[in-house]
């Protein structure tokens, strides 16, 4: 029988970050990887937050940190099949020197493997190649986990840090597996290029620095945004759509994807590369108002990440909250550890920092979703936009692109004004970014 003090399921961003918080503080930790390596299944836009990386390691980034380029800034575009249109740009003032850069484009399969490295140095044990197949409880409560060798695990506290289609959340009575109303499918392709190329057409200012690209319209991504990540030698190429939508007709993602590389203008870029490699993956998109607040800790348990829904239903981004939600899962499972009591009322501060970190943030996208989907009329409010941007590429004569064009800014303003009003609540820097437009 093998005994710990914590036990975590997922070498992710959540559970390495969990894991390194925990054995810097003494306990004793054992954390599970089914992969050949953590990231190794990995399908997300590939950028990291350095607030969020340094609440797990102060001095980030190190040497030895496997990092990409810098992310200076990037662009919005809405696509038509005549052209493209850049709604704006956003930069972030940064310094090298300074080291105050914001993000970072990486591979996660490189990136992930050294977070996780982190964790072992700090004294945990980390396992790979082993898929936790069920819990174990004793008296109703959970004790341990069961790989699907037999072997089992004890613990004090279990941090279900395993992604979208947690064994842990699930077998622990958490909640049942997400509704395809909950869940967002990914694909994401690698093109390699000439870094030169890449410094052309998405690199910034400086040296190793680039601008991310989030393209927006109905034959590339119609619910949801297609992006490009820039590497040093590579693009990353992905885009997600929510699974009901696909199951109402929506085409394959690989679709679109096809679609955006024969692009008038995109197609002159990418013509006759061949990807690298290409992964999907589901993340939770939690599009649906719940009919009660999510439930993140029980008694002996804690879930954290995507297990716990905590992907961003504005944006998609979910690396900082599950790397915090980690650091403040493992900080309150010792508290519990030290004090004698695991139960679920000894974790109730962190459903505290759940409800106000995370459920705020699902909160204002669920509102902002509902509005724009069921009493803005999206239909009616995009596509005479995008239309009006294509006739840019069509007509060479302002004087009949200017009385069009006021036309639909004006259809579009009942929603800037909507979101400036919601970004003093929530996502101001959004707001103000989208405000600029007009």
């Amino acid at each position: 029988m093998q005994t710990y003090d914590i036990v975590i399921v997922g070498a992710g961003p959540a559970g390495s970050a969990a894991a390194k918080i925990a054995a810097e503080q003494g306990m004793k930790v054992v954390f599970f990887e089914r992969g050949n390596s953590p990231g190794e299944k990995n399908a997300s836009g590939s950028a990291i937050e350095m607030h969020a990386a340094r609440e797990i390691i102060p001095d980030f980034p190190h040497e030895d940190t496997p990092l990409q380029r810098a992310v200076e800034g990037g662009s919005f575009w809405l696509q038509s099949e005549e052209g493209l249109l850049c709604l704006n740009a956003f930069i972030q003032a940064w310094s090298t020197e300074k080291n105050d850069v914001k993000a970072y484009t990486v591979y996660r399969n490189e990136f992930d493997k050294w977070w996780a490295e982190k964790a072992v140095e700090a004294g945990a044990k980390l396992i790979t190649k082993t898929l936790i197949s069920d819990i174990i409880k004793e008296n109703g409560k959970v004790i341990g986990v069961q790989t699907e060798k037999g072997e089992k695990f004890f613990g004090n506290v279990l941090i279900g840090a395993d992604g979208t289609n947690s064994k842990v959340a699930i077998r622990s009575g958490f909640r049942g597996p997400w509704k395809p109303n909950e869940v967002a499918l990914c694909v994401k392709y690698d093109y390699p290029l000439p870094k030169t190329t890449i410094d052309q057409f998405w690199g910034g200012f400086s040296e190793n620095s680039c601008k991310l690209d989030l393209y927006f319209g109905q034959s590339m991504a119609p619910a949801g945004y297609l992006w490009i990540f820039p590497n040093k030698e590579s693009i990353s190429i992905a885009t997600g759509t929510g699974l009901q939508e696909m199951l109402n007709g929506g085409e394959n993602l690989n679709y679109y994807i096809h679609q955006f590389l024969q692009h008038t203008i995109l197609g002159r870029i990418l013509k006759n590369v061949k990807p690298r490699y290409y992964i999907s993956h589901e993340i939770p998109y939690l599009l649906t108002y719940p009919t009660k607040p999510l439930e993140v800790c029980r008694d002996n348990v804690l879930i954290v990440g995507d297990a716990a829904g905590s992907v961003c239903n504005f944006d998609g981004e979910g690396w900082d909250s599950a790397v915090i939600g980690g650091k403040k899962a493992a900080e309150i499972a010792i508290d519990a550890i030290s004090d004698g009591d695991t139960s679920k009322q000894s974790f109730q501060p962190y459903q505290k920092w759940y409800n106000s970190y995370v459920l705020s943030n699902l909160d204002w996208g669920w509102r902002i979703g509902h509005w724009l989907f069921n009493e803005a009329g999206y239909e009616q409010l995009a596509n005479p936009l995008l239309k009006t941007f294509a006739t840019i590429f069509d007509h060479p004569h302002i004087d009949h692109i200017v009385p069009s064009l006021n036309k639909n800014l004006s259809q579009l303003l009942p929603l800037l004004g909507t979101l400036m009003l919601l970004g003093k609540l929530h996502l101001k820097p959004y707001a103000d970014l989208l405000g600029s437009l007009v």
